[in-house]
């Protein structure tokens, strides 16, 4: 049994001790109950070696040196703040846990490493230092049987560095062909062998994620009609229903291959979003909007909503993204929410296609009154969790953030228009000075999932 954590200033290298030797301060050989030269392990994850301890009244309570060969043994994070657990039983010290975030693509520019997750990566750095939680960002394809190449934030710049596999990976690769192709399949057979825990475990598409919602009754009423086209026949049924609908990739992000599709007179148009096509098209027969995608249809999965007529802002239309966080008990919590607004003349509100955001009181508080404000809001997160929890119980593997997109009408009804396993971290509302608490969420659901006990 672990005993509870020593939170540790640094661990450094010092050159007097010789290859097998660490030393600590005599307040943790007085808390732990060791001696001087009692022989003891020391393990980082998979790296073990054998060392003998010696007590020093002169070094700072909360550190602990070792020599450069343990030290490059153990690839043992240096000059940081980290946790470190004492097995009585099997007289081993263990440093951790450690928190991985793998992300799909290689680094890039020095300011901008990670693309657009880099200033969340960099906020977490920061909270998971404050936690002595080891937290560092690699690629899949950059991950060997036992050690990973990856980058750790020092507090100023991020640094190229080898690590042992974490214990927990949090799973941030943002693209579905880089999760299934061979090095990123090879990647969580890896994580698997080494019964490593991660989270985010798999994309799972629109129309099987919106089946999932639709099997909890209580959720059903607040799911827009939504069908897949799988024939002609699908397509141009919808016409008989609907004079206004639209139409989305089953795989799809950022409103990235929407389109709307509406009957004016004796016309039927198709709209793109903003900066995705270069107009909207016009035919005069269904059976020719079919032909004209029946490209598309061979080369994705599509799923078609009816229009919502939701409520305005300025004249705008908005929906809203609201971030749900498992904590350390795996228990859902909403931790923020947002509105987007679309531009006027565009079909979506994504801020990648031009959209704006704000609280969602600005806008509750300009379609209803304040009464009515307060419990759409509240009605907003309540769903979000109880959609989480339901979402979780249907699926397989672990799943640690969700964000849930709603919209409102303007009779005042909401709907759930999909869920999104990896949401974008550039949804929320942060101050310069105030860091997201989604952030300290996740990296104690992180933990949680290792064998460490935390205090």
């Amino acid at each position: 049994m672990y005993s509870h954590p020593l939170q540790l200033h640094y661990v450094d290298i010092l050159d007097t001790l010789k290859d097998n030797k660490i030393m600590i301060p005599q307040k943790i050989s007085s808390i732990w109950n060791v001696k001087q030269k009692q022989s003891i392990h020391i393990q980082y994850h998979f790296f073990k070696e054998e060392c003998v301890i010696e007590i020093s009244e002169n070094i700072l309570d909360k550190t602990m040196f070792v020599s450069k060969n343990i030290a490059e043994k153990l690839h043992i994070p240096l000059n940081q703040r980290v946790q470190c657990f004492y097995d009585q039983e099997e007289k081993t010290f263990h440093f951790g846990p450690s928190i991985g975030m793998v992300i799909g693509e290689g680094f890039s520019s020095r300011e901008q490493m990670l693309g657009t997750i880099t200033n969340y990566a960099q906020s977490m750095a920061i909270k998971a230092r404050e936690l002595y939680l080891p937290f560092f960002v690699f690629s899949f394809q950059s991950t060997t049987s036992e050690i990973v190449h990856g980058y750790q934030y020092d507090g100023e710049k991020w640094e190229n560095r080898s690590f042992p596999l974490p214990h927990v990976v949090y799973n941030r690769i943002g693209r579905r062909d880089q999760e299934n192709s061979s090095a990123g399949k090879e990647f969580f057979h890896i994580l698997k062998k080494n019964n490593i825990p991660y989270f985010n475990h798999r994309f799972i598409n629109k129309w099987d994620s919106y089946k999932m919602l639709s099997e909890e009754p209580t959720l059903a009423p607040y799911l827009p009609k939504t069908i897949k086209i799988s024939t002609k026949e699908d397509f141009l049924n919808l016409f008989d229903e609907y004079d206004h609908f639209y139409l989305k990739p089953c795989w799809g992000k950022e409103g990235i291959g929407i389109m709307s599709i509406a009957k004016e007179k004796d016309s039927y148009y198709i709209q793109y979003p903003l900066h995705q096509e270069s107009d909207t098209k016009s035919f005069k027969k269904r059976k020719s909007i079919y032909q004209f995608l029946k490209y598309k249809f061979s080369r994705r999965q599509y799923i078609a909503q009816p229009r919502i007529n939701t409520i305005l802002y300025h004249n705008a239309p908005v929906d809203f993204r609201v971030l749900c966080i498992k904590d350390h008990y795996g228990e859902w919590r909403s931790c923020s929410a947002v509105a987007r607004i679309g531009n006027e003349n565009n079909i979506v509100t994504n801020l990648s296609q031009g959209g704006t955001q704000v609280k969602p009181r600005v806008v509750l508080n300009h379609a209803f009154d304040e009464n009515r404000a307060n419990q759409m809001e509240r009605l907003l997160h309540e769903l979000a969790i109880h959609a989480a929890e339901s979402f979780d119980l249907a699926t397989i593997g672990q799943y640690g953030e969700l964000g849930f997109d709603f919209m409102i009408d303007q009779d005042g009804r909401i709907y759930i228009l999909e869920v999104n396993i990896k949401p974008s971290k550039g949804d929320s509302l942060q101050s310069q000075t105030k860091m997201l608490p989604s952030i300290k969420y996740v990296l104690s659901y992180a933990s949680s999932l290792t064998r460490f006990v935390q205090s």
